[in-house]
Formats: C-alpha cells, sequence, structure tokens
C-alpha cells in the first residue's frame, strides 16, 4: 500500500532523542567493525494523525568506543476520511512505509545522518556517515 495517497503533504517535523555513550577505548590494532542499524516505529496519535519515529543506532562489534542512537520523529496528517477507508489495523504502517514510502522518511534518515557526523566529529575526528536513506535489512 502507498500511505502517500492518504496523507496530506504538509509533515512537522522534530528531533525526539539523542542517547551517546562513551565506552572503554579498544587496544590499538584491534579490529572493530561498526554496525549500523535504523528502526521505524509508527503509531496513532488519533484517526488523523500518525506519528512516526526512525532511529538510528551505531554499536561496534566487539563493544567498544561508543554507543550512539538517534531518533528523528515526524507527524503525518491523513486527508479527510482516510482513516475510515482502510482498515489501518490490518497493516503494519510502519513496514507499509519503509517498504513502499520511503519518500516521508528519508528527510528523517538524511537529518540522523548529519547529526551522526557532526557528534562524532566533535572531538576532532574524521566524522563517521551514515547514508542519508534509510537503512533496510
Amino acid at each position: 500500500m502507498d500511505i502517500n495517497q492518504y496523507i496530506e503533504p504538509r509533515q512537522q517535523t522534530f528531533l525526539s532523542n539523542v542517547e551517546y555513550r562513551l565506552l572503554e577505548l579498544v587496544a590499538s590494532g584491534s579490529k572493530n567493525v561498526i554496525n549500523v542499524a535504523d528502526n521505524l516505529e509508527a503509531r496513532f496519535l488519533d484517526p488523523k494523525h500518525i506519528k512516526l519515529t526512525l532511529t538510528r543506532k551505531l554499536t561496534f562489534n566487539p563493544a567498544g568506543l561508543f554507543e550512539l542512537s538517534v531518533s528523528f520523529g515526524t507527524i503525518l496528517t491523513l486527508r479527510e476520511d482516510s482513516y475510515y477507508l482502510v482498515d489501518w489495523k490490518t497493516y503494519d504502517v510502519a513496514e507499509e512505509i519503509v517498504r513502499n514510502s520511503k519518500n516521508l522518511i528519508n528527510p528523517l534518515a538524511a537529518r540522523i545522518s548529519l547529526l551522526i557526523a557532526e557528534i562524532t566529529s566533535s572531538y576532532g575526528q574524521n566524522p563517521i556517515v551514515t547514508p542519508p536513506t534509510v537503512i533496510t535489512k
């Protein structure tokens, strides 16, 4: 299902959460692999509004250096009577958006990518630049 046909073109976007936790430094020469994962949550606030929250989490394997999580959200407004045209309970709205309506969440991913780069470069190191689009498995 393309959710774009059921929503108004305006969106209200906001920074939802940032968590940065410094961990022990890893011995020099050890190989750490960075893991980047996105998670999208969608829930109805009322019959006319859907709140989306995209969270990107960076971790290392083995654990070390830091853990970082950044979340941005947006409020989608359904067109008049769209809530009643579809049986929304039969759909995983977050999954439908990731599969068919990435244009709704890629702007959130771009903001997340920028903020991660700024945070990771704050100590004078090279920034970690993650994709400015949603990462799917």
